[in-house]
């Protein structure tokens, strides 16, 4: 089959009007663009129809980090799952003597991850975030660091692969690699799930942490993200605990 014209990369893409490719990968599980938008923001695509972020979402792409570490008296060390464009991993930069790792399934998207460095500060990782490039699930049964503060960022469950990081099993193991008093936070794709499936991943979830709470990542009626939020201990809060530990000048 070689000599056969390849359709234009506007076409796999199905591109907003007026946007660019700035980047174009093809691996063996996905295909990963970063794609400029007409507002000068980007976003990265992967497979040609799931967004995985961008920098017009930076602020609540930083959350998904933010909101589990300050419920946490004084987190160490971290874990997020899910890299994307890198932004929720560098929040973790913005907390003082704060490191971790942050676990990529596809290279190609940590190959894309100096795209978003204006967001996530890609350059100031080293020495506070190793990233590793692993499956999610089989990093986490293997791994032998304890982490006060583990993040699961939103798995888009239209992907191969993505319901297995929804299962009591998984959320077992990511309870083992938690340290004494640590914090697992579950980010959920409220305007990706049904009805059905969300009570699936809840009551997964409240199997392994009976005593969780939820969190909304912020009041957007158009992609609402709920956080599934416990920990070892049962966790109890003054009202103002929250304002306190924002306080901080650093953040």
């Amino acid at each position: 089959l070689t000599g056969l014209p390849l359709p234009p990369l506007s076409g796999l893409l199905d591109l907003p009007q007026g946007s660019r490719v700035e980047t174009y990968r093809e691996g063996a599980a996905a295909t990963v663009a970063v794609i400029g938008m007409p507002d000068g923001h980007r976003v990265l695509r992967v497979d040609g129809r799931f967004t995985m972020g961008g920098t017009a979402s930076a602020a609540a792409e930083r959350r998904h980090a933010h909101l589990p570490l300050l419920l946490h008296p004084g987190p160490r060390r971290v874990l997020l799952l899910g890299t994307g464009t890198g932004i929720t991993s560098g929040a973790i930069l913005a907390h003082l003597g704060l490191t971790g790792d942050t676990v990529e399934l596809v290279p190609e998207i940590a190959e894309a991850l100096p795209a978003f460095a204006s967001e996530s500060a890609f350059e100031h990782w080293p020495g506070r975030l190793e990233l590793r490039q692993a499956d999610a699930r089989r990093f986490v049964t293997t791994a032998t660091n304890r982490y006060d503060v583990v993040v699961a960022d939103l798995f888009h469950p239209g992907r191969d692969g993505a319901g297995g990081l929804y299962t009591v099993e998984h959320f077992a193991a990511l309870k083992s690699r938690l340290a004494p008093g640590g914090i697992c936070c579950q980010w959920l794709p409220l305007y990706q799930l049904n009805e059905r499936t969300l009570r699936c991943i809840v009551r997964s979830y409240l199997a392994v942490f009976p005593e969780a709470h939820a969190f909304l990542l912020r009041l957007d009626v158009d992609t609402p993200v709920l956080g599934l939020i416990a920990s070892t201990s049962p966790l109890r809060y003054p009202a103002d605990w929250l304002a306190r530990r924002g306080q901080a000048p650093e953040l």
